[in-house]
């Protein structure tokens, strides 16, 4: 959509213009997933016995994918990664840190909290992308419910703070 030569949001409640999507199936059964760019989704076949149904897989493909396209959040990750790679080689050269350990410091300081914190949103568009799709929301929080039942089943109960995506039990409460 563009408005006076510029690329306007895409406000997922508008009816005006409609996207379409291409949809690609990726036969690995242990990577529980999905993942998107404009115009593309993919959906790794661990996430579906999560997904269970069709109710479960579009709560996938709305959060999990179109959620994040809507909201930019890679065009937005870029943005945040040349400051702090700007601001990680300026320590490095003026105060002689080495870049190792600035490139710590910005994962476990910036990134992986905006990754929580795109994932939430995500969360929340992908509700009313389901709602306007005609699919419950409802099938979101049961889905979210099923993860975080395989997460403590796999031990996969880290401290948020090192994690990419917030744990199912914050997205279900």
């Amino acid at each position: 959509m563009f408005v006076d030569g510029e690329e306007a949001a895409w406000d997922p409640d508008s009816t005006s213009h409609e996207k379409e999507w291409d949809v690609v199936v990726v036969n690995a059964p242990k990577i529980i997933n999905a993942m998107a760019t404009p115009g593309m989704v993919v959906v790794f076949t661990g996430i579906l016995p999560v997904a269970r149904d069709e109710r479960g897989l579009s709560a996938v493909l709305a959060h999990a994918e179109i959620g994040h396209v809507v909201a930019r959040h890679s065009a937005e990750a870029l943005s945040s990664k040349i400051i702090l790679w700007t601001l990680a080689t300026a320590a490095s050269l003026v105060l002689g840190i080495d870049v190792g350990a600035t490139s710590v410091v910005q994962n476990y300081l910036f990134e992986l909290p905006n990754s929580r914190m795109h994932e939430l949103e995500a969360d929340k568009i992908g509700l009313r992308l389901m709602a306007r799709a005609c699919f419950d929301p409802q099938a979101s929080v049961d889905m979210f419910e099923r993860l975080t039942r395989l997460e403590k089943d796999e031990q996969q109960t880290s401290v948020d703070f090192f994690r990419t995506h917030p744990s199912g039990t914050k997205r279900v409460g």
